[in-house]
């Protein structure tokens, strides 16, 4: 082999192990698009690009109920009690998703009492209530349970957007037979 063929193939080897380099770094498509988490745990404050709140607690129930509906048997209800307000413009509450292990859940829309989900969020006034969350009722099993991931975005695309993110354990939590939801509230922090 002369100089100018093993120039060549180191060349050529040199390109290949530069482009595996690459190919081995570049992030994909879910990873450049990724939310951005600011975590608080429950009972402390967390504030993003335009979403500012605390979750305060959270606890599990049999049933869901308020004033003109009631859930019937065989799940389990996740009731997260927080505080969330904008805080550059305007905007709703429309990204609400507990997962748990590989699997998402969005908040519910089932019960008629006005809550926390979809709720218009203003700057300076924050809105008080309850998420919902209609959950298996052998949710409990699953080894996501212990490290429950909730996050609440301010749009429905939360790409490149800052969520806050809370870690529950779903086996820690108080759970009662029946929980009635009430409206949320303006102005409670």
């Amino acid at each position: 082999m002369s100089v100018r063929q093993w120039a060549t193939a180191g060349g050529l080897v040199l390109l290949l192990a530069a482009s595996g380099a690459i190919a081995a770094t570049t992030p994909a498509t879910a990873d450049w698009q990724r939310s951005f988490a600011v975590a608080a745990p429950l009972g402390e404050p967390a504030q993003g690009r335009n979403i500012a709140g605390t979750v305060q607690s959270a606890h599990l129930a049999d049933a869901a109920e308020d004033t003109r509906w009631q859930s019937g048997e065989g799940s389990l209800w996740l009731f997260v009690d927080a505080s969330i307000e904008s805080v550059v413009e305007p905007a709703t509450l429309a990204h609400a998703q507990l997962q748990i292990g590989d699997r998402v859940f969005s908040a519910s829309d089932r019960l008629r009492a006005r809550t926390l989900r979809g709720i218009a969020l203003t700057p300076g006034l924050p809105q008080s209530g309850t998420l919902v969350f209609e959950l298996p009722g052998d949710i409990l099993d699953d080894d996501g349970a212990t490290r429950a991931r909730l996050e609440l975005g301010a749009d429905v695309d939360v790409r490149l957007d800052s969520v806050l993110t809370t870690t529950i354990d779903l086996t820690a939590l108080d759970r009662d037979p029946v929980t009635v939801v009430e409206n949320a509230v303006w102005g409670r922090g």
